[in-house]
């Protein structure tokens, strides 16, 4: 039995694809490869998939772009109907159509050349000379009358026809161009929330063809991307909480247990002689007073004059407040300048996961940072960036603190000599 022969119309096995893949699957995977660049145009609307063509692309200020996506290998004969189809549509309604787009994973003889022909004349068009111009439409006439025979209008050809590779030849590979043009349009940079984007706007596909075609809207598109990036910033929050609360339980009471047992070695018993000062009875005021909201204290002093035994005394009175987390930090053990917040305490703690996980349960962290002076004057204050709204106590010696350029500025306690 003789085997039937191609006929090129869109309905024909051949010309939907053959044996690569179904149509279907490759007309979705163009419209997730071109949906940033339609979404770039304000003036797109709405896709349509199975509607007057495989895909229609709708804009409010002009008319449709038809498109028929090839899943296979496209034949000079197969091209050639698909063309003639368009003209007999555009010839009935000139205004129904702006463009008319094939894409093909690939064409075939004398079907790439044409494609190849109308890119290099409007390319030379552009930025040729009148010589170019005149040679690449004679060739371009030659490359028609060989793939689709004579009676054609070349100006109407590069007007409104428009051949183009199928770029996408699997299901992540569209997936992944339509995460990147999303990427770069600014809708997202969380690369969780574009994959459960890029899935959605998939899965709608998949819904319209099922229900025999319709529209993808640019609401439709909007809704899709907010309602994905709420669900998934509410399931972020359900998970941060638990971590949270399971760091926050873990956490503080560590850090707690090694600034107090810092502070009750320094003190070693010398801290009682620290009650009768006016310099100790400031300090405390200052630390009930305002230490839970924030803000800076410098204890400010000569050698010898008891501002670390200041500094480790207030630090029992820091962990009584309500809803507060001592944390001491000793720079005289730091052998690489960096700033505080990327410091990590000796129990293997950083100090910028002591501040979130505190403040994000309205902890408030109060810093009790030691020996100051030993970091140059010029490099000190860099310590202190980032550090957001915390609390901080600082000992520092008279002269190094007068080379801050906050002295004048930073409240502070003047440590006078501790009696003999």
């Amino acid at each position: 039995m003789a085997k039937s022969k191609a006929t090129g119309s869109w309905l024909h096995p051949t010309a939907t694809g053959g044996l690569y893949t179904s149509n279907i699957d490759a007309q979705d995977w163009h419209v997730l490869f071109s949906l940033s660049d339609w979404l770039a145009d304000p003036d797109f609307t709405a896709v349509g998939v199975e509607t007057s063509s495989d895909v229609t692309v709708h804009y409010s200020n002009r008319a449709s772009e038809l498109v028929q996506v090839k899943a296979g290998a496209l034949k000079p004969s197969q091209l050639r109907d698909c063309v003639v189809h368009f003209r007999d549509l555009y010839s009935e309604d000139p205004n129904a159509y702006c463009a008319y787009r094939v894409v093909a994973r690939t064409l075939t003889g004398s079907g790439e050349n044409l494609a190849q022909g109308l890119d290099r004349v409007r390319l030379v068009r552009q930025a040729g000379s009148d010589v170019e111009k005149t040679k690449t439409l004679d060739d371009f006439r030659q490359r028609v009358q060989k793939t689709l025979g004579d009676s054609w209008d070349e100006e109407w050809l590069l007007s409104n026809v428009y051949l183009e590779p199928l770029h996408p030849l699997r299901a992540d590979m569209a997936h992944s161009y339509c995460k990147e043009g999303l990427r770069k349009l600014g809708l997202s940079e969380d690369n969780v929330a574009l994959e459960l984007i890029v899935a959605a706007i998939a899965d709608k596909l998949r819904a319209l063809r099922a229900s025999a075609g319709g529209l993808l809207r640019r609401a439709d598109i909007k809704q899709i991307i907010e309602a994905t990036t709420a669900q998934l910033a509410a399931a972020n929050r359900r998970a941060v909480e638990a971590v949270q609360t399971d760091s926050l339980d873990r956490l503080a009471p560590a850090v707690r247990a090694y600034s107090v047992e810092q502070s009750e070695a320094i003190r070693n018993g010398v801290g009682e002689q620290l009650a009768s000062r006016p310099e100790w009875q400031e300090a405390q005021e200052w630390l009930t007073t305002v230490g839970t909201e924030g803000g800076t204290l410098f204890l400010v002093g000569d050698p010898g004059t008891g501002k670390t035994i200041l500094l480790a005394q207030l630090l029992p009175v820091a962990a009584a407040l309500p809803n507060a987390l001592p944390v001491w930090i000793d720079l005289s053990n730091v052998r690489a300048l960096r700033p505080i917040r990327e410091m990590q305490l000796p129990i293997g703690v950083a100090v910028q996961d002591i501040i979130r996980v505190s403040l994000e349960h309205g902890i408030q962290p109060i810093l009790m940072v030691d020996t100051l002076d030993r970091v140059d004057p010029e490099e000190a204050l860099t310590l202190f960036d980032g550090l957001g709204a915390v609390t901080m106590i600082v000992s520092d010696r008279t002269a190094h603190f007068a080379g801050l350029d906050i002295s004048k500025t930073s409240q502070r306690i003047e440590l006078a000599a501790l009696a003999d």
